[in-house]
Order: C-alpha cells, then structure tokens, then sequence
C-alpha cells in the first residue's frame, strides 16, 4: 500500500516522534510511505524520517480562504500520487485552518486516516473560534465510509465513541515508546556537582507549567539544579517563556530554561530524575520514556492520560496545594470570571450561571489552591513569597522500581507492536468504500470538554 502522511511540521515533538515510530515500525512492511510537512526537518529529524516532501501551504496558518484550499488539496493529490491512505495528524487543531476542508475533499475520492493527539475544544478557543471564523460550518469531524479515526488513549476513544461516532471506524493506537541513546552518566556531568539534576524533557510552553517547575527549583535550591530541554520556537509563547527566564534570574533560582548548549542526548545522560509538571498532555510520553533510558519520573501526574499505562506512577502527586491566602482571592476570581467568559464566547457558548463558583471551588481543598490551575501572574506573585508551601517530594526512585518500570514499558509499547498495530490499521482504512460525507456540525465533542470544574487558566 502507498501510505501518505501528512502534518504541519517535522520538529522535535511528540507527534514528529509519532511519526518516525510509524517510519521505523513499517521498514520492513512493504508499504511505501510519503511524508508531507509545512517545513523541512531539522538534520537530526530527517535522519529518522528521510525524503521529506515540503509543501509550504501545509504549516501553521491563521486564515485563508476556499480556494487556497482547493489548491493546497490538488497539490497534495498531484504530489503524492494517488495513496491508498492518507493519514493526518491533528487536522481539526486550528493549526492550519485550511487542514478540515483539505481533508473533505481528499477523502471524496480516497480513504482517509484522521488521528487526532489534542483537541482545539479542550482549552485551545483562540484555535477553535479562528477555525469557525474561517468558515462556521467547518467539518472538523466528517463521518463517511472511508474516513477513519484513531486516538492515542482510551479516554479520547471513549470520547468520540460516546459522541456518536462509528466504532467500527474508531481505533485506539498507543503510541511507541523508545528510550533515548545515552552516552553520559550523572558522574560525567559539568554542572551540578554534589547535588541532584532534574531534566523536564519538554519545549517550554504555556501547558508545561513552567511556574511549577521552578517552584520546585526554590525548594530545592541548596540541593539540585533544574533544567529544560528546549525553548518555544512559537512567537505566541516566547513572551511567557522570557517573562520564566527573567523570574528564575531575579530570584536566583537553580534554573536554566533552554539554550543550555548542551546536547539533548548528554542532558538526559547527566540527569538523576526526568520531572514533570504538565497541565495536560496527549499521550504522555513523558511518563513512559525516561524508564527506558533507567531514569525515572517525578512531578506531577495526569491521571485521565496514565491511568492505562502499566506502570507504578503512586510517588506522583496529582495536585500542588498551596496557601489561598498567598494571592488575592478577588483577583483570582475576577481573572477566572473574564477567562471564563472569554473562553465560552470564543466557543460560541453562554457561560453558565455558576460557573466561576464551580471553577474555583474545583481549584481548592482546605484553605488551600492548586499550584497548577492558576495563571503565570498568581504563580509569580507565590514565588516571590512561598511561605507556609509544604512541597510534594520529588526524590527519584530506586534502581530496582526504574528496572521493573523499564520492563512493564518495553512489553507494552515496543516499536514491533506498535508495527503491527499500524499495519493492520491501514489495511482497514484502505479497504474502505467511498461514501457520501456527513457534517455532524463543528461543536460535536465541544459538550465533553467545556465543563467550568475543569478550567485550569493555563488553557487560556
């Protein structure tokens, strides 16, 4: 089979490590597989992923009009010749708004694949009004035949099959987890010497919860140093990444956000523990991979995301409880009043009566709030005064639970399974017929996200 995928770009990230599992896990499958992106890929991606189609109308675009992306689809048509299968990644994310009608009007004549790692409705509004705003009746979801959609955990799966769609079209397809080639140990590193290092192994934007992060960095100053592996390349989040830098320098906090110089490899290499502090996430790679590597994870959980995997994350705290008192409680709930009703405007909604009450009471326990759902103002104000905060522990864990969490992770999420998964997946979508397409509307999975107990101002 001729397999086509597609995506907005190539760099380092979780769908671009998708992508080179998908390339890695089909060598030896017979299928010829075509990548398109909006970009080249940097050197060490195109070593994964080779022969690179660029087509520039595929990256991230705010607006555009129906006959560029008429264009952009024969484009795609002429350079791909034809596939069995094209297969997109996060078509409906606002991204690309051009990305939903593109997919229309390919899979009026071939089979479609659609998998789909974040949603636009899940605190992405500025996304998803920029999306209706290029046409209201947009077909985010389409539902045919011939278009199939796959998830990467069983939440999201659940989600769309509770929403109506065709569970013989819906598929859930983990994604492949490999550790990372190391070369250097702790004992080897330049830095921190004599005391613990921590690596968050992420690009540092907005949902990373980057005030957590250094939080952690103040309670541990005489201890550890932290670092992150890389800053945002997105103009949106550079303003908030810098605002992070300056934080960490004025209050002299053991803490290097990106433009470290130092390789990524030799980074994980130095480490004592990989942290985490995400707010949300898609897969969660960031709770599978660092066991392969004999690393182990601290911070934060994400239980609707590793509920399914098979390994032991109880040293993991699912909240950062922190003094109300700390902040204004009157600011705290003006700010969460205006985001609240910004967001649900955006989403084309009326804001429910209670919500700001449902929002914060969601956000507090005992006279207390959670770290992790306020803004980067409130989080900077407890910063600059984090009395009375009695930290969750992030020590690492032992040998012998890194070396029983490395083998639950390589059983599960290997990259033959992962193989075979995908080959049979694509032989379904491709033996699909072709059907008329059906437009369930825009807002079709909007209900299952917009909820106020589930706002956290970092969405915004």
């Amino acid at each position: 089979m001729k397999i086509a995928i597609t995506h907005y770009h190539l760099r380092r990230g979780g769908v671009t490590q998708v992508i080179a599992s998908a390339i890695e896990s089909l060598k030896s499958s017979g299928h010829e597989i075509v990548v398109f992106a909006g970009e080249a890929p940097p050197p060490e991606i195109a070593e994964k992923i080779p022969n690179v189609e660029v087509i520039e109308g595929l990256g991230y675009r705010k607006s555009g009009s129906a006959s560029e992306a008429t264009a952009l689809a024969q484009e795609l048509r002429i350079r791909a010749g034809n596939p069995d299968v094209w297969h997109f990644h996060n078509h409906a994310l606002g991204k690309n708004v051009l990305m939903p009608q593109v997919v229309a009007e390919l899979a009026r004549e071939a089979p479609v694949l659609l998998q789909a790692h974040d949603f636009a409705e899940d605190g992405r509004s500025g996304n998803f009004a920029r999306q209706l705003k290029y046409d209201p009746r947009t077909q985010l979801w389409p539902q045919a035949l011939q278009i199939h959609y796959a998830t990467i955990n069983r939440r999201d799966f659940q989600l769309l099959w509770t929403r109506g769609f065709a569970k013989e079209r819906l598929s859930m397809l983990p994604n492949a987890v490999s550790g990372f080639k190391l070369e250097t140990t702790p004992a080897d590193r330049p830095f921190a010497l004599g005391k613990k290092f921590y690596l968050y192994p992420v690009r540092g934007i907005r949902r990373k919860n980057i005030g957590e992060f250094l939080l952690h960095a103040h309670f541990h100053r005489d201890d550890a140093e932290f670092a992150t592996s890389l800053a945002p390349e997105n103009p949106e989040w550079k303003a908030i990444h810098n605002h992070w830098k300056s934080v960490a320098q004025n209050l002299n906090l053991p803490v290097k956000l990106g433009d470290h110089g130092h390789a990524f490899s030799d980074l994980v290499g130095w480490s004592d523990a990989m942290i985490t502090t995400s707010i949300a996430e898609g897969f969660g790679l960031a709770f599978l991979e660092p066991w392969l590597s004999g690393k182990s994870v601290v911070g934060r959980d994400l239980i609707d995301i590793t509920a399914d995997f098979p390994v032991n994350l109880n040293h993991l705290y699912s909240e950062f409880w922190v003094p109300i008192d700390l902040i204004s409680l009157s600011e705290l709930k003006t700010e969460i009043g205006n985001k609240l009703e910004q967001s649900y405007t955006a989403y084309g909604r009326q804001m429910p009566v209670n919500a700001v009450e449902t929002g914060l009471e969601s956000m507090m326990r005992d006279g207390k709030i959670d770290f992790g759902r306020l803004s980067e103002s409130f989080q900077t104000t407890i910063l600059e005064n984090p009395k009375g905060i009695e930290p969750p522990s992030i020590e690492p864990c032992s040998p012998e639970m890194i070396s029983d969490q490395r083998g639950a992770v390589q059983q599960a999420y290997s990259v033959a399974s992962y193989g075979e998964k995908l080959d049979l997946l694509y032989q379904n979508v491709g033996s699909s017929q072709i059907g008329d397409i059906q437009n369930p509307g825009p807002d079709i999975l909007l209900d299952s996200f917009l909820d106020p107990a589930r706002f956290n101002l970092l969405r915004t």
